[in-house]
């Protein structure tokens, strides 16, 4: 009886195997594709090519890489560096708004009524706790409730911010039109925000 690495060897295939020349070695842990035939009776199966797992939780969150994170949240994030240009935006960010490949483009036609990209990365890191409106692909606006920069000193070159979507709910509650006092950052009596 023939094995089926003897058919390989002589070059010799079954009905359901393509000749292989006996001149071309079969490399034993070739990924072959789902449909091919096999040419071993058992694939060994093959073994998960990641990291060592991390010997404690913390270590384990400590190698995940941080873009990766920040795509699997499900709140809309926003990185932009203090020209104006638009770092980093996760998937929720972009259904928010309607926009895909925003990395690399300026924030300015995303926030109305500001002239220059520094007023709107300045209106972005300065709206801890407030309303923003942003413009959505569509034309419309948005408001949105902004959180604090995940870089907290003003010297830092980019502004991270997490942005949960509350137009919905301000119309719910009649109180859309109301907003000009939400969209002030708040400040404390030294000026400083929350």
């Amino acid at each position: 009886m023939m094995r089926d690495s003897d058919d390989v060897a002589s070059g010799v295939g079954g009905a359901d195997e393509p000749d292989v020349p006996a001149c071309l070695p079969v490399k034993e842990d070739a990924a072959m594709p789902d449909d091919a035939p096999s040419t071993r009776s058992a694939n060994p199966p093959t073994p998960e090519r990641r990291r060592p797992t991390p010997g404690t939780p913390r270590g384990y969150l400590d190698a995940v890489p941080t873009t990766v994170m920040l795509d699997r949240l499900p709140v809309a994030i926003l990185a932009v560096h203090r020209n104006g240009t638009i770092v980093y935006t996760n998937p929720a960010f972009e259904e928010l708004l309607g926009y895909a490949g925003l990395v690399d483009r300026f924030i300015t036609p995303l926030v109305p009524g500001c002239i220059n990209a520094a007023a709107a990365v300045d209106r972005l890191r300065g709206a801890h706790g407030a309303i923003v409106e942003l413009r959505h692909a569509e034309g419309r606006k948005i408001e949105i409730l902004v959180g604090a920069s995940a870089f907290l000193r003003a010297d830092d070159p980019v502004v991270l911010i997490a942005m949960h979507d509350v137009t919905e709910q301000l119309w719910s509650h009649g109180t859309i039109a109301d907003t000009d006092a939400y969209r002030q950052p708040r400040t404390d009596a030294r000026g400083h925000g929350d």
